[in-house]
């Protein structure tokens, strides 16, 4: 039983071994992937700066062309002013779009117009139904009067 001890404690310690050494191993690599993914962080964030600052380039180049467009549209158009039958074609525009801002505003005076009566119409509704029977029965009570002779039977008519 003894020799079975020992060849349990002799195992118990080659596994202890392997493990330690796996262990290692282990750890060795985590810091050497450490420091390459510091090397690699450290390449493209100076190759990202230097990306940044083309593009910043880019940009401003950009906006400059478009500075310089608008500046020559601008210049086109003031240019084109001065041309008679430009003049002529502005002064129409400006006549129809005021035209069509009357009609415009006539056309929602008339859709303002008829909510506010259909909404009044509804508020009138009820008032107008008590109305409207009682001048029936007022109509009702006229005809049931001139229905009725205004002498008595029998009389006889003044001298």
């Amino acid at each position: 039983m003894n020799a079975r001890a020992s060849a349990v404690v002799e195992l118990d310690e080659q596994i202890d071994g392997q493990i330690d050494e796996q262990l290692e191993e282990q750890l060795s690599e985590y810091a050497c992937a450490q420091v390459e993914s510091q090397d690699v962080d450290f390449y493209f964030g100076t190759r990202a700066a230097a990306n940044d600052a083309q593009q910043r380039a880019q940009q401003q180049d950009q906006s400059e062309n478009k500075a310089r467009r608008w500046m020559w549209g601008f210049l086109i158009a003031l240019g084109a002013v001065q041309i008679y039958y430009v003049q002529e074609m502005l002064a129409a525009l400006f006549l129809f779009t005021l035209a069509f801002a009357v009609f415009a505003v006539i056309a929602l005076a008339f859709y303002a117009a008829n909510r506010a009566s259909q909404a009044s119409l509804a508020r009138v509704e009820p008032v107008a139904r008590v109305a409207a029977r009682a001048g029936r029965r007022t109509f009702g009570f006229i005809e049931y009067l001139s229905k009725k002779p205004f002498r008595r039977q029998h009389s006889e008519t003044a001298p």
